[in-house]
């Protein structure tokens, strides 16, 4: 049974309940308005009682129409005039089937009806009713109570009802809209906005509101305000927002500023992990200066600012914080740093470390047309072929809502004497109809054999660059999958769930993979030769997995 098959039901056995109590024939009207607001009240009591929220939606939505249809067979009837009592309202601009009790409802009935709202928002399809010509600006307490309910709810569509159903609500429909994107509430932002005019008030709104906070004197105990923590929501949920809108935001350069800031506490977090490597060769320190230069000069102080006291705090990312005072020319003022967490001992015995995959395999990257067709003479004669490819962090995308196209492509080839060849193509430097020309035979040849780890996701990416590429890929394995793993009896596999490339190589080849370089600036050219490295043992790691499950 759907929901509003049983919203339904449930409503005729209360409608029949108080009906019969009130010793009345499914008609809640009497013709006195305050008897029929206490039959309406005494249903809607009924009908809410432990029903969950979608059944509660359809009930108040049923209830809704029943009125309608009651007023119209009780009072349309042939030839029948409408009792100046109850009317429908044609002429304001309300949808069509807006009930207007009485002329309006009085003070004290007014009351009643937003007290109900206030114990259940779900009551506003009934409540517009009585509320449609009421003065709201006497209760303006209660109906931002009820319209703040609404926003901390799942009830996106009764917020934007009360205000498509109550032109005299007082409110302003931006300030519930801002209220949202600090809140995080991006999907009833966006449904919200029914116009151009109020996204752009709502745009100018999001930048200047981030104007504000960046103007005040950077110092380290801004960074740790309540202003602070709401400047970041603003600006990343405000962000989100925009890109939907497709809002040009080089014209927006506070509000990418604090998008930008937003995103930081994840680099810092992977700069924590990489904290051992050298400044200058660090990868993640590579992608906090490009986020540094996505910034518009006029606030890029304060994306400094902010990741030098952060990294000032915390003791081992100190250098790195010292790196960019002398880099941009700016002292930042120490309050103390964070202390440094201690691990218990354990009990358990660690495993000694696995010795890291290796290979001698020489690596060719890949950047050129003329590259591109001798590689490409190599790999459609090859037997093997194993597949991955590599990104830029999509946190450093403003855009969340648009998948980011790879930046390179590594190809592992074994020919049919055992000779094997690796490259790492430049997906960004590449036409695209070359490159289409070189995987579209070879995803759809049924000679050669592709081999790749959860390589899905990374076609559906490739198929950004190269629109025509097919969404299947013919003779393909995925170590990912349990045919994959059909061969790997012995090794202790169960499976595949939680399964990744490290755990398989651990397994498989008793090594580990060096993931220092794994969330890298992919685009960087040329690339660090730790980053080619990175990308080429992934698929040459991957080919002797296959050579060792699949060719002995």
């Amino acid at each position: 049974m759907s929901s509003a098959e049983e919203a339904g039901s449930i409503l005729k056995q209360a409608l029949a309940k108080i009906g019969v109590a009130n010793d009345r024939t499914m008609d809640p009207f009497s013709g006195e308005t305050s008897k029929d607001l206490d039959f309406i009240l005494d249903v809607c009591f009924l009908v809410q009682q432990n029903q969950p929220r979608p059944i509660q939606r359809q009930l108040f939505k049923g209830l809704k129409n029943w009125i309608e249809l009651s007023l119209k067979s009780t009072f349309r009837g042939p030839g029948a005039e409408e009792p100046p009592s109850q009317r429908r309202k044609l002429d304001s601009g309300l949808p069509e089937g807006t009930l207007l009790v009485g002329g309006g409802p009085k003070p004290d009935e007014l009351s009643r009806v937003l007290q109900l709202l206030i114990q259940n928002p779900m009551s506003v399809y009934i409540a517009a009713a009585f509320c449609a010509e009421a003065d709201l600006a006497p209760h303006m307490d209660v109906v931002r109570k009820v319209v703040s309910q609404l926003q901390h709810s799942d009830s996106t569509p009764e917020l934007i009802f009360v205000f498509d159903s109550w032109p005299n609500i007082p409110i302003d429909r931006r300030e519930i809209i801002m209220t949202c994107i600090a809140n995080g509430g991006v999907q009833t932002a966006l449904a919200l906005a029914s116009s151009d005019d109020i996204k752009n008030e709502v745009t100018d709104m999001l930048n200047e509101r981030c104007r504000r906070f960046l103007s005040t004197p950077n110092n380290p105990t801004v960074w740790q305000t309540q202003e602070f923590e709401s400047f970041i929501k603003v600006s990343k949920y405000g962000a989100r927002v925009l890109a939907t809108w497709k809002k040009d935001f080089s014209a927006l350069p506070a509000l990418v500023c604090g998008a930008r800031i937003a995103s930081t506490g994840w680099l810092i977090d992977q700069l924590n992990e990489t904290s051992n490597i050298e400044v200058d060769k660090n990868p993640i320190f590579d992608l906090v200066l490009q986020m540094i230069d996505f910034v518009a000069s006029e606030f890029r102080g304060c994306l400094v600012n902010y990741l030098i006291c952060k990294m000032l705090s915390e003791p081992s990312l100190k250098r790195f914080g010292e790196h960019l005072e002398g880099r941009f020319e700016m002292k930042v003022e120490r309050i103390g740093q964070q202390p440094i967490k201690v691990q218990p001992p354990t009990k358990q015995q660690k495993k000694p470390p696995l010795p890291l995959y290796e290979s001698h395999i020489d690596v060719t990257f890949i950047g050129g047309a003329e590259q591109l067709k001798r590689a490409a003479e190599v790999i459609l004669n090859s037997k093997v072929v194993c597949l991955d490819c590599e990104w830029r962090p999509e946190a450093l995308s403003l855009d969340k809502n648009n998948t980011i196209a790879p930046s390179t492509l590594q190809i592992a080839t074994m020919s049919s004497s055992s000779v094997v060849n690796c490259f790492v193509i430049g997906v960004t430097e590449i036409d695209s109809k070359q490159l289409e020309g070189l995987l579209g035979p070879l995803f759809g040849s049924s000679r050669i054999r592709k081999v790749g780890f959860q390589f899905a996701q990374d076609v559906k990416r490739l198929q950004i660059k190269c629109p025509g590429l097919p969404e299947t890929i013919t003779n393909f394995l995925d170590f990912a999958s349990k045919n994959g793993l059909k061969n790997t009896k012995g090794f202790g596999f169960r499976s595949t769930k939680g399964m990744s490339l490290s755990t398989l190589l651990e397994i498989v080849l008793k090594k580990s993979l060096d993931k220092s370089y794994r969330i890298s600036n992919w685009d960087r050219r040329p690339l660090r030769d730790e980053q080619l490295k990175y990308a080429a043992y992934d698929v040459l790691s991957l080919m002797e997995v296959y050579s060792l499950l699949h060719e002995n």
